[in-house]
């Protein structure tokens, strides 16, 4: 992340006041948070809307947010929330215990990405007082605290808007109402997003800022422009590796590369094992062995990072829990691959080619790209044609990148 020149820095002597100016390289898809998964969209929306509960910086810490407190009982099947009573949508309606059981029944658990993976389990929201709010479980959910806690996961948002309309296309999903420390102000399409200080917000003192502008920059490289001349303030994603070195050089530019244990990210791959060639354990062994992980690193992230062999990164505290330090691990092997590739029955052709497949990535995302194309090279060199498909994200979801489906993943962290 890049801070800009005019960056505002807040210490034990806040002033209150001032606008922010922060890039970001898509419109929304949505911003309505509990739909989607897309970084873009909640980049926006997150400043708007209020979770249950909220993270501490201790990965291991949660603090109240909508809810004051809460206990978790029936062995880790019954979680019962007790919600602040003086916090107000931004149109003036009180919040109650009827916007959280309206959140997670008929909005993220059946319409977000995610929603029946992680609250598949969910079977029924209890609101035995408007200050109160109960989830039950048909199983123990260890992790259902930290999902919460994510914005990608558990913004509320209010049933007195969306209440007997079609969710989906309903106009708040562009013009919200939320609780958050932000209220809507205006969208205007390939230009930006305008927020402004939620005057009644329930946390005292809190917003510092008047405005947020999140400007739509698609390039990087007019991005980086705007940061240099002030006009932008602050850019989180989108920002090549390759340049990061001369940033830092740049007076009045702050880099900041550090990575909280809380925000790591992983670049991944999913395959869909009900398609021809894919649906071969061979073959998915065969892709493991042909990919060269340390080359990606290098060349698609500059050496900024570190090879992973699971999703699941063991150096983030919040998942080390789901980490098996004894997984098998595949090496870069491609003549192991060959061998796989032709007891499989998928002898080279006259032009050195086995089979062809496609792997999907968004348009923007400027390391995804870079790393398909030296996987194209790297899955080449075994003859597997990989044709790379370029697409906008589309409502309902975020992936980075995506081989045709699911159940396969390598990556870099």
């Amino acid at each position: 992340m890049c801070h800009g020149p005019r960056q505002r820095t807040l210490s034990s002597a806040q002033v209150a006041g001032g606008r922010l100016v922060v890039a970001t390289s898509q419109d929304p898809i949505t911003l309505n948070p509990a739909m989607s998964a897309h970084i873009h969209s909640h980049m926006i929306a997150d400043s708007m809307f209020s979770l249950l509960v909220r993270r501490s910086w201790d990965p291991q810490e949660f603090l109240p947010d909508l809810a004051e407190s809460w206990q978790l009982s029936n062995e880790g099947r019954t979680f019962t929330f007790h919600l602040r009573d003086d916090v107000l949508w931004h149109d003036g309606e009180p919040f109650t215990s009827a916007d959280v059981k309206f959140t997670f029944e008929e909005v993220i658990q059946p319409l977000h990405p995610s929603g029946l993976l992680l609250f598949g389990d969910l079977i029924e929201v209890e609101t035995p007082d408007p200050y109160t709010a109960v989830f039950q479980f048909s199983t123990p959910q260890p992790a259902f605290l930290e999902w919460i806690s994510l914005y990608y996961y558990g913004s509320i948002i209010p049933k007195h808007v969306y209440e007997g309309e079609s969710i989906l296309d309903h106009p708040a999903n562009f013009k919200p109402v939320g609780t958050g420390p932000f209220k809507f102000a205006e969208y205007v399409r390939g230009s930006h997003v305008r927020v402004v200080r939620n005057e009644n917000y329930y946390r005292p003192g809190l917003p510092y800022l008047d405005e947020i502008v999140f400007r739509i920059i698609p390039d990087s490289s007019a991005a980086l422009a705007a940061l240099q001349t002030g006009e932008v303030h602050y850019i989180a994603w989108n920002i090549p590796r390759h340049v990061v070195a001369r940033l830092e050089r740049i007076p009045g530019i702050v880099v900041d590369t550090s990575k909280p244990s809380i925000t790591v990210t992983t670049l991944w791959t999913r395959i869909n094992t009900s398609r021809p060639y894919l649906n071969d354990v061979r073959v998915r062994q065969a892709l493991e062995y042909a990919t060269d992980r340390q080359e990606l690193l290098e060349k698609a992230f500059f050496g900024q990072g570190q090879v992973a062999y699971s999703f699941i990164n063991p150096e983030n505290p919040t998942h080390a829990w789901a980490a098996n330090p004894n997984m098998p691990r595949y090496t870069y092997d491609p003549e192991k691959a060959e061998q796989l590739l032709d007891e499989a029955g998928y002898p080279r052709d006259s032009r050195g080619i086995r089979f062809t497949i496609s792997q999907t990535t968004s348009a923007s995302d400027i390391e995804a790209n870079l790393a398909n194309e030296i996987l194209r090279e790297q899955w080449a060199r075994v003859g597997i044609e990989l044709r790379l498909e370029l697409k906008l994200p589309r409502f309902g979801g975020q992936y980075r990148t995506r081989l045709q489906g699911v159940d396969w993943i390598f990556g870099l962290s």
